[in-house]
């Protein structure tokens, strides 16, 4: 047995009068009003991420401004850091340039002299910016360092601020940059 069902349609009767009937609407109809609101949504949620964008910005300029004078404090505080350290830079050219005019010229060039072991000539000493600038040739290394070692035991010398050398056949060149203990010391 097929069963087969059948409705029953029932006729399409509008007996509301039409001054009381709502329009229909289309189905092209519907779908514009529908992507309208969709569209005025997301109108509405973008403005609504503009204005908090908005606060965040203005909360955060607020938090800016409040602390540009603890900067510009900061700021004052290493310009004026900068000021004291060229000031004392300055004292201390000023300091060496007194005091390499009381080197006691005898006593630092016996220094050179005394400590001086066999194979090392020296051939010229200078002052440059308060530090002597020593030249001269040894026959061997080691002689060099002891010579090196000896110095720095000296009473007259504070350091070797630097100390070159080059070898040439059998003869080794060097110069060496000695600051001398002169009147006190700054560290």
């Amino acid at each position: 047995m097929q069963s087969s069902k059948t409705y029953r349609q029932v006729p399409n009767f509008n007996l509301i009068p039409l001054e009381l009937q709502k329009p229909t609407i289309s189905e092209r109809r519907r779908w514009f009003y529908l992507l309208f609101v969709i569209v005025l949504l997301a109108e509405v949620f973008f403005i609504q991420n503009l204005y908090r964008e908005k606060s965040v910005f203005e909360a955060a300029t607020v938090s800016i401004q409040q602390q540009i004078p603890q900067l510009e404090e900061k700021l004052n505080l290493v310009s004026e850091t900068g000021k004291l350290v060229a000031e004392r830079q300055a004292l201390e050219n000023d300091w060496r340039g007194l005091l390499t005019k009381q080197i006691d010229w005898p006593q630092v060039l016996e220094a050179l002299l005394q400590y001086k072991p066999g194979g090392v000539a020296i051939s010229s000493v200078t002052l440059e910016e308060g530090r002597l600038n020593v030249k001269g040739t040894s026959s061997d290394y080691t002689g060099l360092v002891e010579y090196r070692r000896l110095l720095l035991d000296s009473p007259t010398i504070s350091h070797i601020v630097s100390l070159q050398s080059t070898k040439s056949e059998s003869v080794i060149s060097f110069s060496m940059v000695i600051e001398l203990k002169i009147g006190w010391s700054n560290g």
